[in-house]
């Protein structure tokens, strides 16, 4: 014959169910959740890792409040973005407005209702090719935000489209003009 289970028993079974089922039931809700779709510039010129940590928050943010691009309705990437790609081998690529033609550069900015900058810092050489964070300032390999990227903002503020940009986006090394337009 067993011992018949005491109260504490049921409640302690209780609790470690919805300890247990918690996560589930909130993946549950969140795959039904509607999706929100906006088109998103994301700005971020000081990548120097493949982590990306300037804005991996925001990635995830978006990607757990479930908004998506508007045009495939797919969740935003970690590499959905402007700015610095580092590549193999001290290689990077640039992806950035400075090098689009007027068409393509027309095209990105009515398609996108919000611009977020992240970060305009940028990458120095001590940390990219020696890969140190010295507190000594290096050789500027790319950052700060330009004079075209300036004209892009002053549209959207026209059009009333959403800018949000971090503390430091108009910091060192901005040059002081743009910093004055900003």
């Amino acid at each position: 014959m067993k011992p018949p289970r005491g109260k504490k028993f049921w409640i302690f079974i209780f609790l470690l169910s919805i300890i247990i089922l918690s996560p589930l039931i909130m993946h549950v809700f969140w795959i039904f959740k509607p999706v929100i779709p906006i088109d998103i510039i994301i700005i971020d010129k000081t990548v120097s890792n493949t982590q990306k940590n300037e804005h991996a928050s925001l990635t995830w943010l978006l990607n757990n409040l479930k908004i998506v691009r508007n045009n495939n309705k797919t969740l935003y990437s970690i590499d959905d973005y402007y700015g610095f790609f580092p590549l193999e081998n001290e290689n990077f690529s640039l992806l950035d407005f400075e090098k689009m033609d007027s068409v393509e550069l027309k095209k990105i900015l009515e398609e996108n209702q919000m611009i977020y900058i992240t970060d305009t810092y940028g990458v120095y050489s001590n940390e990219w090719y020696k890969h140190e964070l010295i507190s000594e300032r290096s050789e500027l390999i790319y950052g700060g935000l330009t004079a075209e990227e300036i004209k892009i903002l002053k549209r959207y503020k026209e059009e009333k489209k959403l800018i949000i940009a971090e503390f430091n986006c108009i910091g060192s090394p901005t040059e002081d003009a743009v910093q004055k337009k900003f």
